[in-house]
C-alpha cells in the first residue's frame, strides 16, 4: 500500500513539475532600432479573462443625444398634459362659477 501512495505522490510531483516546466510565458524586452538578431517569427493567441463591451466615444456622444430627445420629448409631453388638465380644470372652474351665478 506504501508503495503505491509513493507511486501517485511521485507522479503527481512529476507532472506539478512538468507543468512547472512548460508553462508559457513570453519573454520581452525593450525595441531598439538597429538590425535584428536572434529573430524568431511565432505567433501570440490573447485569450481574453471576460467579456467587455467597448464603445467609442462617438458611439456614447449618439447614446448621450438619443438620451436628450427623449428627455426632451417626455419633458414636452408632462408639459402638454399639465397645460391640459390646467384648461379642463379652468373650463369646470367657469362652468360652476356660471352655473352658481345662474341660481
Amino acid at each position: 500500500m506504501k508503495k503505491w501512495l509513493f507511486a501517485v505522490a511521485a507522479l503527481v510531483a512529476a507532472i506539478v513539475l512538468l507543468l512547472a516546466v512548460l508553462k508559457t510565458e513570453a519573454q520581452v524586452s525593450a525595441v531598439t532600432k538597429g538590425r535584428a538578431t536572434n529573430a524568431v517569427s511565432g505567433s501570440v493567441t490573447v485569450q481574453a479573462e471576460f467579456q467587455m463591451e467597448l464603445k467609442s466615444e462617438i458611439v456614447l456622444a449618439r447614446e448621450r443625444a438619443a438620451l436628450a430627445e427623449r428627455e426632451k420629448a417626455a419633458y414636452q409631453h408632462a408639459q402638454e398634459t399639465v397645460s391640459r388638465a390646467s384648461e379642463k380644470s379652468s373650463l369646470q372652474l367657469e362652468t360652476r362659477m356660471s352655473a352658481v351665478l345662474e341660481r
